[in-house]
């Protein structure tokens, strides 16, 4: 009898536990472009597959992200992350045309808001020492999605090379006198521990850093929603 009543308290139990969980839970998938949405790749961009899917660049040299679909540079301004069409005055002498980039994986979705991941796995100017410098091939980026090194072809250096000549002056961004003032540092550096193991390798995309299922808005080019990272 002491089982029976047991049961019937245990079973109503968990059907409502389970309810419960599967309402609050949040589905999270990888991002699709709008339909009938022009991707348009920039002229500076390395060679990659898949740019149906793939939306965001991270330029380690600069800690600097690109979101293709809606053509802006994403960079820390105090504090804040600030989003704008071209690349910012403060990295005028940054010569995208020749510059590292890393194709981030598809499913990620708005990857500054994990900016601790990406600085950590891939650390300023780490290809130099990471990847062959020997190879024929000129070394461009890395692509999350085939975790393989993006490599130049000759006919590919020539286009960039025609791109570079031809980019708009809008790209052509000059440094205010404000910022090319030297600053002076009010205490003593710190160094940056990367611990090095994961250096190089494809950040793997958790479920909170992906696109929420029941997110449907599309950010506009000032402003951006994004859901917090679990707490760990």
């Amino acid at each position: 009898m002491q089982t029976q009543r047991t049961l019937l308290f245990f079973i109503p139990f968990m059907f409502f536990l389970f309810l419960f969980i599967g309402c609050t839970a949040t589905a999270y998938v990888a991002e699709e472009p709008e339909a009938n949405a022009t991707i348009i790749v920039p002229a500076w961009a390395p060679p990659y597959e898949d740019i149906h899917h793939v939306r965001y660049y991270y330029m380690p040299d600069i800690e600097v992200f690109y979101d293709v679909w809606n053509q802006e540079f994403v960079y820390l301004q105090d504090g804040n992350w600030t989003f704008v069409s071209s690349i910012p005055q403060t990295y005028a002498g940054f010569d995208l045309y020749n510059s590292f980039v890393v194709v981030l994986d598809a499913h990620v979705y708005e990857p500054w808001m994990h900016f601790h991941y990406y600085v950590s796995h891939y650390p300023r100017y780490y290809y130099y020492s990471y990847y062959n410098i020997t190879d024929t091939h000129e070394l461009r980026g890395f692509n999350e999605n085939t975790a393989g090194e993006i490599r130049l072809k000759p006919a590919e250096r020539t286009r960039l090379d025609e791109a570079s000549k031809s980019r708009p002056d809008r790209e052509r961004v000059q440094a205010s006198a404000q910022e090319q003032k030297t600053q002076i540092a009010t205490r003593p550096q710190q160094r940056m521990k990367y611990y090095g193991q994961d250096i190089g390798k494809p950040v793997k995309v958790e479920k909170q850093m992906m696109k929420p299922k029941e997110h449907s808005e599309k950010p506009d080019n000032h402003q951006t929603k994004s859901t917090p990272p679990e707490k760990r």
